[in-house]
């Protein structure tokens, strides 16, 4: 068990030390780092343009008119609304989301093995990043430090879907174990690269980047460029970060951002962002199962209170956000519109899974042909997802309408000497 101090690193306030070049503490108050304190819209904008003290003031009006000027003369207001959004999303979004930690961050050393596939792929790969945003907004200064990024996804970049999967899964199970839900993957890129004089505005991420990770993968630069966060307890913290730190968060709610300008040449950080689906995870029986979908979920009181009211269980009924939400998807939340037999054919057990919390019945549906998921299932031969729904329920004799069943499928596909086929029929599957 790691102490607080080790998980978070050492003292460097480098944030407070540039704001009180000319100025005094605000307050006396401490956070739980022992950091003294400042109060919201003193280190940058958080809920509004006009800022506490002058230092900042003026970096930030520069910041703006640096904007305007990029965006040109007709473009200018995109600057004007992407601040105004901003601005309110930091102000309405946080009190209308639940939060499943109680600070909503925390600073650990990324698994070794994630990291180690992490660290060779941008070993391998580092140069081959390419500008990662072309539009004009305030929540970087992209017009004069644009970012780069070396996509971990695509195989011009050296990427591929095994190594997000990898990656992925790995950075899941450490915040399922944060937070205790069951949790989505919704978005990885790649590798971001932070220039010199890169400023990240504070901000909440966008539903439903939720639940988020920060892996920094390499850094050479002249001074630490911590990251500010403001706790579920209203104060602000400065993180620093090494190669291998993983910082957790709960981003949809949690205000961060590295608002000074960074001192060096490269800052490289990896994000990983999850949605949770409002079950408390599962715990497996066997230590060497990665995950037991065979043990059930327990919904969140809370959660089912969400789902009611239509809404994602991690968004709050009547708040202010739970409107602007249904706004913006007329068309009801999103995970609950995934293929369930694209899932099945892809051998996807965990998208599958997602699928059954939400809707149990979605695992026994048939389509016009009269197939079924384990129809599917058989077709493609994988065997841990014919044991997912076997367990799960799912017929084994039910038969298509040209009278095949699951096992008929196996054999016909794969051969009685197949895996696939040695397993059905060893669970009581008949072929007839």
């Amino acid at each position: 068990m790691h102490t607080r101090n080790e998980l978070f690193g050492g003292y460097f306030f480098f944030t407070l030390l540039y704001l009180t070049a000319q100025m005094t503490f605000v307050t006396a108050r401490r956070n739980e780092l022992n950091q003294e304190t400042y109060e919201p819209d003193v280190s940058w904008a958080v809920y509004s343009k006009k800022l506490q003290w002058n230092s900042t003031q003026e970096l930030y009006n520069g910041f703006i008119k640096e904007c305007q000027k990029a965006a040109g003369e007709g473009s200018r207001s995109s600057c004007d609304e992407s601040e105004r959004t901003r601005l309110w999303m930091n102000k309405d979004q946080p009190s209308s989301m639940r939060n499943y930690t109680r600070l909503g961050f925390e600073k650990i050393k990324a698994p070794p093995h994630m990291f180690s596939l992490i660290k060779k792929f941008w070993d391998e790969n580092r140069e081959k990043n390419e500008t990662e945003w072309h539009s004009i907004n305030t929540y970087h200064n992209m017009w004069g430090s644009p970012p780069t990024i070396v996509n971990i996804q695509t195989p011009k970049s050296g990427g591929n879907a095994q190594l997000s999967n990898d990656v992925w899964e790995a950075a899941r199970h450490t915040l399922e174990e944060w937070t205790g839900m069951h949790l989505s993957p919704c978005s990885i890129w790649g590798i971001r690269i932070y220039h010199n004089n890169s400023i990240l505005t504070p901000h909440v991420d966008r539903n439903p980047l939720v639940t988020s990770a920060i892996i920094n993968v390499d850094q050479d630069v002249d001074e630490p460029w911590p990251l500010e966060v403001w706790g579920h307890d209203g104060m602000p913290y400065n993180i620093t970060m090494d190669p291998g730190d993983m910082i957790l968060y709960e981003s949809h709610s949690v205000i961060h951002g590295r608002p000074f300008p960074m001192r060096g040449r490269h800052f490289a950080n990896i994000f990983v962002h999850f949605e949770p689906l409002g079950a408390f995870r599962r715990e497996s029986k066997d230590p060497t199962d990665n995950e037991d979908y065979s043990q059930e979920m327990i919904y969140h009181e809370d959660a089912l209170e969400s789902r009611k009211h239509n809404l994602p269980p991690y968004i709050i009924p009547g708040s202010t956000w739970a409107k602007e939400w249904k706004k913006q998807n007329s068309d009801g939340w999103q995970l609950l519109k995934n293929n369930m037999g694209l899932g099945v054919e892809e051998n996807n057990v965990g998208a599958v899974d997602n699928l059954f919390i939400q809707n149990p019945q979605s695992i026994h549906k048939v389509d016009g042909n009269g197939w079924n998921a384990l129809h599917l299932t058989s077709r493609a031969g994988h065997v841990n997802m014919a044991k997912y729904l076997s367990e799960k329920g799912v017929n084994l004799d039910t038969k298509t309408n040209a009278g095949e069943t699951a096992l008929y499928l196996a054999k016909h596909y794969h051969g009685e000497n197949s895996d696939i086929f040695k397993f059905l029929k060893g669970i009581g599957a008949q072929i007839k």
